[in-house]
């Protein structure tokens, strides 16, 4: 859209003063803006990978979720923790005589001997492989 200001201050110009209204872009979709700032998360296939782990007694967990650290501490007897990851879970273990698990609801295997710790991998499949 475009106006024209035939009139102006100075009247003894015969030029036409010309004034562009440009109206405002239409957005692209009702959909709201997504910060240009802020990563934008990737669509993964759906498969979570749904973890529950167990102390059968005292034992010291580290686990990291998708590259993030989620659990440092020693765990009490009895006490339940739940992860869910989109590609990995790697659990330290600090007595794996005391620990227990499952992977998205199927009992885990024994990760090793009473009192060696280890380091275990769980991908999206539900394997483990040891990293350390």
């Amino acid at each position: 859209m475009i106006a024209v200001n035939r009139y102006s201050a100075d009247t003894s110009s015969d030029t036409l003063n010309a004034t562009a209204v440009v109206p405002p872009a239409a957005p692209a979709s009702n959909a709201p803006a997504i910060p240009t700032t802020q990563p934008i998360p990737v669509a993964t296939t759906g498969t979570a990978l749904q973890m529950e782990i167990r102390a059968q007694d005292h034992c010291w967990v580290r686990a990291v979720v998708d590259g993030r650290p989620t659990l440092e501490r020693l765990l009490q007897p009895g006490e339940t923790q739940s992860l869910t990851a989109q590609r990995d879970i790697v659990l330290r273990v600090g007595d794996p005589a005391a620990f227990s698990y499952s992977v998205n609801g199927q009992a885990g295997k024994p990760l090793g001997a009473a009192n060696e710790p280890v380091t275990v991998r769980f991908g999206t499949d539900g394997h483990a492989s040891r990293v350390s």
